[in-house]
């Protein structure tokens, strides 16, 4: 007969990250993880601490110190006394001496438990998180946590030995128990010991998450009830994402980080904040007209046209001379005055400008904007628009060297102000442009095209290193003047010579590469938002989906026009209908079947999902808050869906490749409603 087979000592070692032993155990941690992170974000409990909220929680925990450390979730009660559950995730296992994995979790619970530094055992407790156990194990498992729990520590192992109805198998789980707690111990435990130990575990069996799992639907349930307005299936496969990474790296995240973070996916924080934003921008433009009258009456000389100029450069950088060199033109001052306007404006609002770190920025830009603008002339904008004319229209020199080479070079990019100041006068033009309304003394007919005529000739029929040198101001250039950039955009992607394809040529793998794109779709996904340019938006991106041939650098066209067009949260005030007859134009009429691989990147797969970071514009207000992502109707949802699942399959043809790519995403199509 064969004998017992010895019980291994533990030894605390670093465990491989989770997502290189791959398999299900991996995916069951997730699972877990994002059960957990449910439970925090909608204030769920459980038994283990009745009453008691979660606050945060933490994967991998190994370097922490912890010998369990596939979790550590912290509880707090209404009081702030906190309450650490420290928990092992295993797919499979069994209570039983043949399997390490269950011995193992005895004995680093036991060693977590013997060390007061890590845990009080009077208040924190160890769990085993596992799939189903087999109904010997359940029953011997929970008959001897109900002895442990209805009997003194003293009569413990008399109990167990002596009582009549303890069965056998739970006789010998307790002396397996002692056994393994004795190897970790090196010594045997005292029998009160163990009923300590014994009554802080426990074991915890969710069922199949996946499938509509009854863990997975109670998951949905909450996040339904919590954020009532939103999908609840987008915002757990968000968590899911996010506790991979963790589960991945390491790392913690606490309860209120995750409800912001939630909240800002589904644009609800900024719902929020728009209502408190709304009245605190009617205060500060009453504080504002107050001040600048009482300040105007004590000072006749003072000019609120040359606030009005400040506010349109917005931000620069105090330690540059050309930064400065270009404020006194703009504002027709000399450099000694220029010290006495910035400090006068103090004066008037300690609100209005602020300078750290050698940095000055102009707050509440638009805000100000709407107060002073009233009195510019055509002269003062003019004198504005060549001095910006002139700094967007240089050319960075080190384009004209090898990609591979620009890093190391020492070279001068001969542009003379600063990257700050530059972007601040681009998004100086696009307040001109989206307000020009407020210049009350300037004509209308003049006003209107006060920002074309300056994208006009910054970006039309130019070459590759001109949309390059400006590639990070483009967006707020396409809110400038939205039909110009569209049609110097369109005569950039025609150019046959230092065209789109030299542009995307310059983009070379490894860590010092750049690109010139990014800033070029952006502006594109930008304007998408607006009605009136979505169509000519989506076809420039379509056509550089079809010329880019990846990379890596995002987003990418193909990127920004999925987001464009994603059903569940469409970065877009354009109706669902209208975006997919735009699209089905697109792809039938101009383009065929060459957008067909993106078109597959659409069909409703398990995989699928969207991202709520958009980039919308600065100064239009094109009511993107109430939109995004929210009042979703799930007929037009499947409609959307339905739409780009029958393009792929028309445009699939008898091509091999692609018949074979399609009924790969067919196999991974989500059976489940997205709402």
């Amino acid at each position: 007969m064969r004998g017992k087979r010895p019980i291994v000592k533990f030894y605390r070692r670093k465990a491989a990250p989770p997502q290189l032993t791959g398999g299900e155990g991996f995916a069951f941690e997730v699972e877990i993880l994002s059960l957990l992170a449910v439970l925090m974000a909608c204030d769920g409990e459980i038994a283990i601490f009745p009453n008691k909220r979660i606050v945060s929680v933490e994967a991998q925990t190994y370097s922490k110190g912890f010998n369990l450390d596939d979790a550590l979730v912290v509880f707090a009660d209404a009081v702030g006394n906190e309450f650490k559950l420290i928990a092992q995730i295993k797919h499979r296992i069994s209570l039983t001496r043949s399997c390490q994995d269950f011995t193992d979790t005895i004995q680093a619970a036991w060693l977590d438990f013997c060390n007061p530094d890590l845990v009080d055992k009077e208040s924190d407790a160890f769990v085993l998180i596992t799939g189903p156990l087999s109904r010997k194990d359940t029953c011997k498992f929970d008959k001897l946590l109900n002895i442990v729990r209805t009997c003194p520590p003293e009569s413990l192992f008399e109990k167990i030995q002596m009582g009549a109805n303890v069965s056998v198998e739970v006789r010998d789980f307790y002396a397996l128990i002692c056994e393994i707690i004795s190897v970790a111990n090196d010594d045997e435990a005292e029998h009160f010991q163990v009923h300590k130990f014994l009554s802080r575990f426990y074991i915890l069996q969710p069922d199949n998450w996946c499938d509509g799992g009854l863990v997975e639907s109670f998951a949905l349930s909450l996040l339904k009830q919590r954020f009532a307005s939103a999908p609840s299936r987008s915002i757990l496969d968000g968590i899911e994402k996010i506790m991979r990474t963790h589960n991945s790296n390491g790392g913690m995240i606490l309860r209120d980080k995750l409800v912001s973070d939630i909240k800002n996916r589904l644009g609800l924080q900024q719902r929020e904040d728009k209502k408190v934003s709304i009245v605190q921008q009617k205060q500060v433009v009453v504080q504002l007209k107050t001040s600048l009258i009482q300040y105007e009456r004590q000072t006749p000389s003072f000019r609120d046209d040359r606030l009005a100029i400040l506010c349109l450069i917005g931000m620069w950088q105090e330690d540059f001379s050309s930064d400065r060199d270009f404020i006194c033109r703009a504002l027709n001052l000399a450099d000694s005055e220029l010290d006495d306007f910035i400090h006068g404006l103090d004066a008037i609002s300690p609100k209005i400008l602020t300078i750290a770190g050698g940095l000055a920025t102009i707050a509440n830009r638009h805000v100000l904007w709407q107060t002073t603008a009233k009195n510019l002339s055509v002269a003062e904008v003019n004198r504005f628009l060549q001095l910006t004319r002139e700094e967007l229209g240089l050319r960075d020199k080190k384009l004209m060297m090898p990609p591979e080479k620009r890093w190391l070079s020492a070279k001068e990019s001969g542009i003379k102000c600063s990257a700050r100041l530059r972007e601040g006068i681009s998004q100086g033009l696009a307040l001109l442009g989206a307000k020009s309304d407020c210049c009350a003394q300037i004509r209308i007919v003049i006003r209107e095209n006060l920002t074309r005529t300056i994208v006009r000739e910054c970006l039309r029929d130019v070459d590759w290193q001109a949309w390059a040198t400006l590639n990070d101001l483009l967006p707020y250039l396409a809110e400038a003047a939205p039909d110009e950039y569209l049609d110097c955009a369109k005569r950039f992607l025609s150019r046959k010579k230092d065209g789109l394809d030299v542009l995307l040529s310059q983009e070379r793998p490894g860590i010092v590469s750049n690109t010139y794109l990014l800033g070029f779709v952006r502006a594109l996904g930008l304007l998408a938002w607006m009605p009136d340019y979505f169509a000519a938006s989506l076809d420039l991106l379509a056509q550089i989906t079809i010329r880019d041939k990846g990379g890596q650098w995002h987003p990418r066209a193909e990127d920004v026009m999925r987001q464009i067009l994603h059903p569940l949260g469409a970065h877009t005030i354009v109706s669902s209908t209208r975006r997919v007859k735009v699209f089905r134009g697109l792809v039938e009429q101009t383009y065929k079947g060459k957008l067909w691989d993106f078109i597959v990147s659409l069909l409703p797969t398990e995989f699928y999902s969207f991202t709520k970071e958009a980039n919308w514009p600065l100064y239009r207000d094109i009511g993107i808050i109430n939109e995004i992502g929210t009042n979703l109707d799930n007929g037009e949802v499947n409609a959307q869906f339905d739409a780009y699942t029958r393009l792929a399959i028309k445009f699939c043809g008898t091509n091999p490749k692609r018949l074979n790519k399609l009924l790969s995403a067919a196999q991974h199509f989500n059976k489940k409603p997205f709402l």
